[in-house]
C-alpha cells in the first residue's frame, strides 16, 4: 500500500520465511516475489477478458483499449 492507503501491489508467493516474517525483513533468507496492481488489471481485462470484473469492482478502466487508468 502506499502513504495514501491505497493498494499499489501484492506479494503472491516466496519462501516460508518471507511469508511468516512479520516486522523486519531480512535479505539474508527471506525471498518473496511481488507484482504491480496495475499489471494485473491489465491483464484482467486484455488477457482474461474479464474487464466486467474491473466495473463491477468499480474500477476506472479504458473502454477503447488501453490499460486500466489511475
Amino acid at each position: 500500500m502506499n502513504g495514501s492507503g491505497e493498494l499499489i501491489g501484492f506479494a503472491f508467493d516466496g519462501n516460508f520465511e518471507a511469508m511468516t516474517g512479520d516486522w523486519q525483513y531480512d535479505y539474508d533468507i527471506q525471498r518473496s516475489i511481488s507484482v504491480a496492481i496495475r499489471y494485473v488489471l491489465f491483464i484482467t481485462e486484455k488477457f482474461a477478458g474479464a474487464d466486467f470484473i474491473l466495473r463491477e469492482m468499480g474500477i476506472p478502466f479504458s473502454e477503447k483499449g488501453t490499460s486500466p487508468s489511475h
